[in-house]
């Protein structure tokens, strides 16, 4: 089975960037609740927070891998092929 969609604990240095990324994202999804007016452009900047947040959470899970020596697929890896 391919790790593509193994669940990767992250260690407490992990664990950390992602609460620090995760503070972040709330101040700025708090930003847009007081300082925008609730539109479509709006819930597009929301939307968008939250699938940039996702990805962060994937590099973040993809250096875990990398530092725990976990086996990975090669379209997971920043090397070229």
């Amino acid at each position: 089975m391919s790790n593509t969609f193994k669940y990767v604990k992250y260690d407490e240095l992990r664990a950390s960037k992602q609460e620090a990324f995760k503070e972040k994202f709330e101040e700025l999804e708090a930003m847009a609740n007081t300082l925008l007016v609730p539109s479509r452009y709006t819930s597009l900047f929301k939307t968008g927070l939250e699938e940039t947040y996702m990805w962060c959470g994937k590099a973040i899970r993809d250096e875990q891998m990398e530092a725990t020596g976990a086996d990975h697929e090669p379209h997971r890896t920043n090397s070229p092929e």
